[in-house]
């Protein structure tokens, strides 16, 4: 029956969380209009879908406004340098208008667009968007089928950027990948380009952000011998510190990487036990049959990944991870005869637990944070022997300075 309780919990903080999933994610901006007008205030970040669709807001209040390719000239996100125009492409032949990204702007400008696919373009002054990706090839021999990627890309940049026979070289070596294409344009433009400098709208790598902070909580946890001895629910306290590592992970700006270390604190729990009829093998039901004073300290390292959901000055997040429990002192005297033969003592010294996180930060003017999360944990000492393994239901809610 204890096992049940871990979807349950799990569904409780997925619940939470899905009432701010909703909460959208605006960055300022602006949009550039078919009359030439720049009008400022927030778009929505709506991921690879921005080269379909761009949601504007002049302020954070107002409804959205969505624009189509064409419907706009051009909009740009302001904090990472993301900037998308409309272009017709005369490569595609289903006479739309396209969202296309700039990657670099110049005498020779290289854009991208991704659909199913990835696509890169050049245009020049001369050139209008003329796509480098081709399609794969497929050649079929007696044996299997070959997959062939086309280099035409090479001979299209030969002639778009002919008139600078220094970068021949460049293009022979260059591969179809964002990272050697942009270089290969930059190149090209500072050549070409003496007196007009050419602009990279590449997107700015956000640094690494380290927050370190102090938390008190309180946690609300049962103990599970094994089926037949277990306690009850019982409120307790801890407190220790935090490590949170923000764009740590390719640069994902709304998942961060998270630990901590707490000192818990187990007092008194009442004790029950299951018993069973010894003829007909019937259950009777669980019996209070004495009180537990553990007087244990324990150590708990949580480890999580959260996704956080910003809106403006607080952010709600979600999170899961494992969590690492080390008991550190427990009351001697206390008695349960297979563990404390087996272990030495009572509770044994380590627990590896899963683990699930909902909650809410308040950011200050100083980028300090205030946060308020809830966990379920899900501990067990690893032996294999059911008889032997114990298991520990453990909810907590704390408070957390970040700064």
């Amino acid at each position: 029956m204890r096992y049940k309780r871990f979807p349950v919990a799990i569904a409780f903080i997925t619940l939470i969380s899905m009432t701010f999933y909703g909460q959208e994610n605006y960055k300022q901006g602006y949009i550039i209009t078919n009359n030439q007008d720049t009008l400022r205030g927030y778009i929505l970040n709506v991921g690879t879908n921005h080269f379909k669709k761009c949601v504007f807001r002049k302020d954070l209040k107002s409804k959205n406004e969505v624009y189509l390719p064409g419907q706009i000239q051009a909009y740009r996100y302001n904090d990472n340098g993301k900037y998308l125009v409309s272009k017709e492409i005369s490569d595609r032949h289903d006479g739309k208008m396209h969202f296309v990204e700039y990657l670099v702007k110049g005498k020779a400008s290289l854009l991208f667009m991704r659909d199913l696919n990835e696509h890169y373009y050049v245009e020049t002054e001369i050139e209008k968007m003329v796509e480098l990706t081709e399609p794969t090839q497929s050649v079929r021999d007696e044996y299997s089928v070959i997959n062939i990627n086309s280099k035409q890309y090479i001979e299209k940049l030969k002639h778009l950027l002919s008139d600078d026979p220094e970068i021949s070289k460049d293009i022979e070596n260059a591969k179809l990948y964002e990272h050697d294409l942009i270089k290969l344009i930059r190149k090209y433009n500072s050549h070409i380009q003496v007196e007009t400098k050419y602009e990279n709208f590449e997107e700015k790598v956000t640094p690494v952000k380290i927050k370190v902070g102090i938390a008190v909580g309180t946690s609300f946890n049962k103990f599970y011998f094994n089926p037949e001895n277990y306690t009850d629910y019982q409120f307790n306290y801890f407190a220790g510190f935090n490590l949170e590592l923000e764009n740590a992970l390719f640069s994902i700006e709304r998942l961060s990487f998270k630990t901590g270390l707490y000192l818990q604190q187990f007092n008194v729990y009442n004790f029950y036990k299951n018993q069973y009829s010894t003829d007909a093998n019937t259950y009777y039901g669980n019996f209070f049959t004495s009180q537990m004073n553990f007087k244990s300290y324990s150590l708990i390292n949580p480890i999580t990944f959260n996704y956080s959901f910003p809106m403006n000055k607080f952010i709600p997040y979600i999170g899961a991870g494992i969590s690492n429990m080390f008991v550190i002192s427990q009351n001697n005297d206390l008695y349960m005869q297979d563990f404390k033969l087996y272990y030495g003592n009572v509770l044994p010294y380590y627990h590896l637990g899963a683990m699930g996180v909902a909650g809410l930060k308040y950011k200050f003017k100083n980028n300090h944070f205030m946060n308020l999360e809830f966990n379920y944990q899900n501990f067990n000492n690893l032996n294999m022997n059911s008889s032997l393994r114990m298991n520990t239901i453990y909810y907590s809610a704390q408070l957390e300075y970040l700064f």
